[in-house]
């Protein structure tokens, strides 16, 4: 991997970046082939598995990582595919050996713009939970097209996500992933062909017309979102329901919460919460 792009941001890990509602511009509406449109519904916030309150200490290893805490944006060329994907990652204070990865792939409107995926990313919403003391280590590449499924573009994801793992000595067996919209769409696809990379997936707000292999998503746990309001009612609830009621069929694990009153950007304040990332930690 060649890194370069090494803007490192002195200040705050997250720049001021608050957990107010965020508006993404250019967010495209995707359509998946669904005819009924539930009545939209509160379900309470309940994790496909119980007993989260709080998440165990990470079984870290006492060796301090020799990367800079910080904010980075960077980029990863891979040799194999000849595509590339610049990326932030989030390293916090004090950081060892041993940490999970936290993965989370943006939907359309941060497409090839990484300024602003920094101001509307999953960090806007760990810096209100966290501060600056993350029990990961955070990585949100960037595409330059609207799309996490075509062309070379999945593979190098996976090759960025191990070379991070890699770089970070991260915890092979906590590389937990999510995505918003488009970014959901990604996380379906990744955990259906590469589900081996990945402990737990949280996808909000999209299903997947791409073809997927249940079977093999079965062996990854999977808490999904979804607001009530507009296409996340009409449309990508009931999506996202067949998927996990597909992988369930297989033998897996995964289930999908509708948040009464979110439309598709606000969902994402009552989706990414201290008890979703507790979750993820324990799967």
């Amino acid at each position: 991997m060649r890194r370069i792009l090494p803007f490192i941001l002195a200040a705050a890990l997250f720049c001021g970046c608050s957990a107010a509602k965020v508006e993404e511009p250019g967010e495209a509406e995707f359509e998946n082939s669904i005819a009924a449109s539930p009545e939209p519904i509160e379900i309470p916030l309940e994790s496909p598995s119980q007993n989260i309150e709080e998440a165990p200490p990470p079984d870290i290893a006492s060796k301090a990582l020799d990367i800079p805490a910080g904010m980075f944006l960077e980029r990863f060329e891979d040799d194999h595919t000849g595509d590339y994907l610049d990326y932030w990652l989030i390293v916090p204070p004090d950081a060892t050996e041993n940490l999970p990865l936290l993965v989370y792939l943006h939907g359309d409107g941060d497409a090839a713009n990484p300024s602003g995926l920094e101001q509307r990313g999953i960090n806007v919403y760990l810096e209100s939970i966290y501060g600056e003391e993350l029990p990961f280590v955070v990585l949100m590449p960037n595409t330059r097209q609207r799309s996490w499924t075509e062309g070379t573009i999945p593979e190098t994801l996976i090759h960025l996500v191990e070379d991070v793992a890699d770089s970070c000595a991260s915890d092979k067996e906590r590389i937990m992933l999510t995505g918003h919209s488009r970014g959901a769409i990604g996380t379906w696809y990744a955990i259906s062909h590469y589900p081996y990379v990945f402990s737990c997936a949280v996808p909000i707000s999209c299903g997947c017309d791409d073809p997927l292999d249940y079977e093999e998503m079965a062996s990854v746990p999977v808490w999904g979102f979804s607001g009530s309001v507009g296409h996340d009612g009409s449309h990508y609830y009931p999506a996202m329901q067949r998927i996990a009621e597909e992988i369930n069929a297989h033998g897996g694990d995964a289930s999908v919460t509708m948040l009464e009153g979110c439309d598709h950007m606000s969902v994402l304040e009552k989706a990414y919460t201290e008890e979703v990332f507790n979750w993820m930690l324990k799967q």
